[in-house]
């Protein structure tokens, strides 16, 4: 196989990188609700709290997509004969 990139790896790329962009954009729109509820007397703590739950939740939704990704890259090259091995899930993640 040559250095240059497989068409498998750059869709793998692409998707990886969107998603990680995507996830970025859901945090930032998600957690402002969040910023608005921890000015509020009483509410801190639990708007805090709330704000990390939800984000790991929406971290482990863009890895579990960046992961089955990676399955797809897998098997496409399966399909057509590339062994080469795709990159950690995690690794497009910024």
């Amino acid at each position: 196989m040559s250095h240059s990139k497989t068409y498998t790896e750059m869709v793998q790329e692409l998707v990886n990188s969107g998603a990680t962009t995507v996830e970025q954009i859901h945090l930032a729109i998600a957690g402002m609700p969040f910023g608005i509820l921890e000015r509020v007397q009483g509410l801190e703590q639990l708007a805090k709290t709330s704000r990390e739950i939800q984000q790991q939740v929406i971290g482990h939704v863009y890895d579990t997509i960046r992961g089955i990704n990676n399955e797809v890259h897998r098997f496409a090259n399966e399909l057509i004969g590339d062994t080469s091995t795709p990159s950690n899930p995690s690794a497009a993640k910024g």
